[in-house]
């Protein structure tokens, strides 16, 4: 599953490339780098919750996933999604990387306020960690 997704993501920033390329603006960079952030967040909540042995919602990862497959999707889906955000030019670039924020956002918030992941880390005091580590 893993190869044949990293399969699809080269042959569509091959196909990005040959049609157009253009350097990061500085919007480019703000937004890739939102996006890096949110990512580590919920790679950070789904750590957590492995520890807890909470259900993980992602289907890619299935219910319990091991801390590797977490870890190797998630460098995963930085590194494509920077590789595609490069290749992509004007506003399929800014689209897509709106689109990627939006979609991690709405995990973590949901992780956040339906999971009880709240209280498991207020239980722990681990807010103020999970805050000040970012």
């Amino acid at each position: 599953m893993i190869k044949h997704l990293v399969v699809l993501i080269l042959l569509i920033s091959f196909n990005c490339y040959a049609l157009s390329h253009e350097e990061f603006s500085t919007g480019d960079i703000i937004r890739q780098s939102a996006y890096t952030l949110i990512t580590i967040a919920d790679w950070r909540l789904t750590k957590n919750f492995r520890k807890e042995g909470l259900k993980e919602l992602n289907p890619i990862l299935g219910d319990y996933p091991s801390q590797s497959k977490v870890d190797t999707l998630v460098f995963g889906a930085i590194v494509s999604h920077y590789l595609i955000s490069y290749f992509l030019s004007g506003n399929y670039r800014e689209a897509w990387q709106y689109f990627f924020i939006m979609t991690e956002i709405k995990a973590v918030s949901y992780n956040l306020n339906n999971t009880g992941a709240i209280e498991v880390y207020r239980s722990k005091g681990a807010i103020i960690n999970f805050a000040i580590s970012f």
